[in-house]
């Protein structure tokens, strides 16, 4: 699964169903990610959207970008690593 909200790069929809346009994706996003802060969205007992939403709205954030399996009860990760920039 690929998530993002970065203006002028491939969109995660198009990027997620070929392997050929996620290494496009990545060439793309990689200055980007260089420059972004890391963090974790808490998703132990809640969906990943909602941990997102929770994290934007703690870090005010602007941008981001996720890339995970997909969350499922073969898969059930309690935590995913966010890039993002913030606000001012």
């Amino acid at each position: 699964m690929i998530v993002h909200n970065i203006k002028n790069v491939t969109p995660a929809s198009l990027a997620d169903a070929v392997f050929g346009r996620k290494l496009e994706l990545m060439q793309e996003i990689k200055p980007w990610k260089e420059k972004a802060s890391q963090g974790w969205l808490d998703c132990r007992h809640k969906t990943w959207k909602i941990a997102l939403r929770e994290f934007k709205k703690l870090n005010n954030v602007k941008e981001y970008f996720i890339q995970c399996p997909d969350q499922t009860a073969k898969y059930p990760d309690d935590s995913i690593r966010i890039y993002y920039t913030s606000h001012g």
